[in-house]
C-alpha cells in the first residue's frame, strides 16, 4: 500500500497493525495492489480523493476452467470486483480507479464489462462516488 499526498511528499506504508484513522491532506491519492479486502487499507484510504485499486474477477477464472487452487489463490491475494463497491464505500473514496485488472485481456474482458461489474458492486454497497477503469499513462485531475 502506498500513499502520495500533494505538498507532503510520499510515504510507503507496510501495515503490520491496523492503520490509525487520520485526516487526509488535500488531494490525497492511495494505491493498493495485490491486496485482498483489507480493513487496514480502508482505514489508510479513508476519505481519500482518489483510490487506485487492483481488481480481479474470480468468476471469470472459474468459467475458464482454472483449477480450484488457482481460483482460491486469486481470492486470497486480490480483491474481487464484487467487493469493489464495499471497499470504496467503506473508504469513502471520492474516485476509484480500477487497476492491475485480472483478466487483463480487453478482448476477453472489456472495459465496459469491468465498469458494469464495478458499478453493480458500488450500487449494492451504497457507494456514491465515481469508478473508472484505469489505463497506462492515464491522467486524472484531482480538482
Amino acid at each position: 500500500m502506498f500513499r502520495k499526498s500533494r505538498g507532503r511528499g510520499s510515504r510507503v506504508h507496510a501495515l503490520a497493525r491496523p492503520a490509525a484513522p487520520r485526516s487526509p491532506p488535500a488531494d490525497s491519492v492511495d494505491f493498493s495492489g495485490d491486496t485482498s479486502r483489507s480493513d487496514d487499507l480502508i482505514a489508510l484510504a479513508g476519505d481519500c480523493d482518489l483510490l487506485v485499486h487492483e481488481v480481479v474477477d474470480t468468476e471469470w477464472f472459474e468459467k475458464q476452467g482454472m483449477s480450484t487452487p488457482v481460483v482460491e489463490h486469486m481470492r486470497q491475494v486480490h480483491t474481487d470486483v464484487t467487493q469493489r463497491g464495499e471497499v470504496a464505500a467503506a473508504a469513502r473514496a471520492r474516485l476509484v480507479v480500477l487497476s492491475h485488472l485480472a483478466p487483463v485481456d480487453p478482448i476477453r474482458f472489456s472495459d465496459r464489462q469491468w465498469a458494469t461489474a464495478a458499478q453493480a458492486s458500488a450500487r449494492s454497497a451504497g457507494y456514491r462516488g465515481r469508478i473508472t477503469v484505469g489505463h497506462d499513462l492515464m491522467r486524472i485531475p484531482l480538482d
